[in-house]
C-alpha cells in the first residue's frame, strides 16, 4: 500500500469525528475520478492495475468433493489465518495486511456510505447503523485505507476479534470458497470514550500458494457503537486488589479449575470487603473507606489457604458476623487414600477467622466448584449447598451431551448447634451431573427455596424443594433442561411482568455451529439438534403459566460466546436487570491455537 501522512487522533466528540471521516473517505471515491487532492481514484492507487467489477456477488460455491474432515480443515485454515490478519489490525501494522490479499482483490469500501441512522440507547450511549447498500467498491489498496481510517477512530485499539461464522468451498485444481465473516473491535475513543465496532459480510477467498487470501469481500452489515465517557474505570491495580499468578500450563500452573471470589462487609465498619483464593494462597482485601483496599489475610488467619475454588460468606452461628466456607477439590481414591483437599470452614471471632472445618463436620471431600448458602429446610440457621463437578485430570465424561458421571453434589445441614451434617443423598440433591455452579429461588412461591442447577456436558437439573426434606428433579417438567455446557445461572425479572425469569449461561463455539449447521438440519430433534445445541451459547427462559418458554435466540441476550458465570444487576439504573457474563477462553502459544 502506498505510503500517505498519517493522522493524529482527533480530540472533536466522537459523533462529529465519526461523521467528518465517513465525510472525508466518501472522498477517496471508491471508484470516482478523483481522490482527496485531485489524484487518482482509489483504483488507481493500486499497485496493480484493477479493473473493478459494478457489484460484489459471491453466490455460495458448488462443492465438488463432501468429505468433510476436509471441508473443516479448509475452514480452520481460513479462520486461522484470519486471526492472524486480526492481530495485524490490531497491532495497526497495515504494512503487513496486503499479503492476506490477491493483487486484483475488490470489495466493499468501509466508508462511502454517508452519515449512519442513530439509534439512541440508555445511559448515553447510541449507535451507528450504516446504509451498506450505498457502499462503493475499492480496490485492495483502497479497501485497506478506509479500514485504516476506520480504525483510527480509536485512541486505544484493545481488541479485534475475527469469527468465521460459515464456510462452503469448492475444491479441484485450486481451492476456492465463501465465507461469512464477523469482525469485532473495541477500544477508546481519542477522548477515552468507549467504541466498538462490528462488521458482517462475505469474503470469497482462494488458495494461492499454499495459503488463504482474499478474493473478494461483501459488506453486509456495520454499526459502531459508543458513549461520551465510560460507565466503568478499570481500577484493579490502584485499589490495590491486583494479584497475577501464572497463566494455565507455565510455571506449574496445570490446575484444571478456577478459583471464584467472594464478598462482604468482614470487619463490620460498614465497607464492602472482598476474598480471593488462588493457588498461591488466599487474599483477604479490606476496604479503607478511600477507594482502595489492604491486603489482610494474614493478620486474620486466612493466608494458608491454598487452592480454594468457590467461596461463600454466611452467618453459620447467627452471632451476626459473616463466616467464610472456601471450596476445595478433593476426593477419595479406589483403595481409600486421599488426594486434593477438603472444604473449608472459617468462623468470624470479630478480628480474625478461626478454622473449625473439623469440628463443624465442614471437613468433607469434594471436587467442589462452588456453594450456594441459604436455608433450605426453614430452621432459621443457613444450610450450604456445593456443586461438584470431577477430576479432568483423571476422569473424562462419559458422554458429551448427557454425563451422569461427576461426583455428587453435597448438602450440608446447619445442625443449629454449630455444627453440620451431610444430607445430599438422604434429602435427593445428590446429583452425580458435572454441576459448575446453581442458584436458589422459591420458583413455585410455595415458601421454600428450590435449586437451578447449571451442569456440564448435558442437561441441566432443577431440584424442586418439597418442603419435608426433600427435593425431587422437576427440570424437565418445567421445561428447564436447557441441554448444553452449563457454566453459570441467575433468577432474576428479566422481561418486568413481576414474575422470576432464569438466565443461563452456557459454552458456545464458533467452530462448532460452523460444522454442525454444515451436517444438521435446524429442526433435527435427535442427536443432530442435540449437538447445535451444545454449540449454541445461553438461554433465556421466561416464566409463563405453564412453567418456562426458551426465548429465541434471535431476541437477543445470549450470544456472550464461551460463557462462565453470570449476574443479573440493573446497571443503568433504568428498573431493568441487565445481564453480566463472565467470558473467555484458554488460548495455547498463538492467537489461533485456542
Amino acid at each position: 500500500m502506498a505510503p500517505r501522512a498519517r493522522r493524529s487522533p482527533p480530540a472533536a466528540p466522537l459523533n462529529t469525528l465519526l461523521g467528518a471521516f465517513l465525510v472525508g473517505l466518501a472522498l477517496y471515491g471508491c471508484g470516482s475520478e478523483e481522490g482527496p487532492e485531485g489524484g487518482a481514484s482509489v483504483g488507481q492507487h493500486d499497485a496493480v492495475a484493477v479493473v473493478l467489477p459494478d457489484v460484489i456477488d459471491l453466490p455460495q460455491p458448488d462443492p465438488q468433493i463432501e468429505v468433510m474432515d476436509v471441508v473443516e480443515d479448509m475452514s480452520e485454515a481460513v479462520a486461522n489465518s484470519l486471526v492472524d490478519l486480526a492481530n495485524v489490525l490490531r497491532r495497526r501494522a497495515y504494512g503487513e495486511a496486503p499479503q492476506w490479499f490477491t493483487d486484483d482483490f475488490a470489495g466493499h469500501a468501509l466508508a462511502s456510505m454517508g452519515a449512519p441512522a442513530v439509534n439512541e440507547l440508555p445511559l448515553g450511549a447510541q449507535t451507528l447503523r450504516y446504509d451498506v447498500a450505498a457502499a462503493q467498491i475499492a480496490g485492495r489498496d483502497g479497501w485497506l485505507a478506509s479500514l485504516e481510517d476506520l480504525l483510527s477512530v480509536y485512541g486505544v485499539l484493545d481488541a479485534v476479534v475475527a469469527k468465521v461464522k460459515g464456510a462452503e468451498f469448492e475444491t479441484g485444481a485450486v481451492g476456492r470458497g465463501r465465507v461469512k465473516l464477523k469482525l469485532a473491535t473495541f477500544g477508546l475513543g481519542a477522548d477515552r470514550q468507549p467504541v466498538a465496532m462490528t462488521l458482517w459480510g462475505w469474503l470469497g477467498v482462494v488458495q494461492k500458494r499454499g495459503r488463504w487470501v482474499i478474493e473478494r469481500f461483501q459488506l453486509t452489515s456495520l454499526d459502531i457503537t459508543q458513549r461520551s465517557a465510560p460507565l466503568f474505570a478499570d481500577v484493579t491495580v490502584g485499589a490495590g486488589v491486583a494479584n497475577q499468578t501464572s497463566i494455565f500450563g507455565k510455571g506449574g500452573n496445570s490446575l484444571f479449575y478456577w478459583n471464584g471470589a467472594a464478598s462482604h462487609d468482614v470487619n463490620g465498619d460498614g465497607l464492602w470487603d472482598l476474598f480471593v483464593p488462588t493457588l498461591n494462597g488466599c487474599f483477604l482485601y479490606l476496604n479503607n473507606g478511600e477507594g482502595g483496599f489492604v491486603e489482610s489475610s494474614e493478620a486474620w488467619g486466612l493466608a494458608d489457604d491454598e487452592g480454594g475454588t468457590g467461596a461463600v460468606f454466611f452467618d453459620y452461628d447467627n452471632d451476626g458476623d459473616p463466616d467464610l466456607a472456601v471450596g476445595h477439590v478433593g476426593w477419595e481414591r479406589p483403595n481409600g487414600s486421599l488426594g486434593g483437599d477438603t472444604l473449608r470452614l472459617y468462623r468470624n471471632d470479630g478480628e480474625r477467622y478461626t478454622d473449625v472445618s473439623v469440628e463443624a463436620g465442614f471437613a468433607g471431600r469434594h471436587v467442589a466448584f462452588s456453594m450456594i448458602a441459604a436455608d433450605y429446610d426453614g430452621d432459621g440457621f443457613t444450610d450450604v449447598y456445593v456443586c461438584c463437578y470431577n477430576r479432568m485430570d483423571a476422569v473424562y465424561p462419559e458422554s458429551w451431551h448427557h454425563a451422569e458421571n461427576g461426583t455428587p453434589n453435597a448438602l450440608y445441614r446447619n445442625q443449629g448447634d454449630g455444627t453440620f451434617t451431610e444430607v445430599a443423598a438422604e434429602w435427593g440433591a445428590d446429583d452425580s451431573r458435572w454441576t459448575f455452579a446453581a442458584a436458589a429461588h422459591d420458583f413455585d412461591s410455595d415458601g421454600d427455596l428450590d435449586l437451578y442447577l447449571a451442569n456440564d456436558y448435558g442437561d441441566n437439573s432443577l431440584l424442586v424443594n418439597l418442603g419435608d426434606g426433600h427435593f425431587e428433579q422437576g427440570a424437565e417438567a418445567a421445561g428447564l433442561l436447557d441441554e448444553g455446557n452449563g457454566m453459570g445461572t441467575a433468577w432474576g425479572d428479566l422481561n418486568g411482568d413481576g414474575t422470576v425469569d432464569l438466565y443461563v449461561a452456557n459454552m458456545s463455539s464458533t467452530a462448532g455451529n460452523r460444522i454442525l449447521k454444515r451436517m444438521v438440519a435446524s429442526e433435527d430433534e435427535g442427536m443432530g439438534g442435540k449437538l447445535l445445541k451444545l454449540a449454541a451459547g445461553n438461554s433465556i427462559f421466561e416464566r409463563t403459566d405453564d412453567g418456562f418458554e426458551r426465548v429465541p435466540a434471535s431476541q437477543g441476550g445470549v450470544g456472550a460466546a464461551w460463557a462462565w458465570s453470570s449476574s443479573l444487576v440493573d446497571f443503568d439504573l433504568d428498573g431493568c436487570l441487565d445481564v453480566f457474563v463472565a467470558n473467555g477462553f484458554i488460548s495455547g502459544e498463538s492467537a489461533a491455537d485456542t
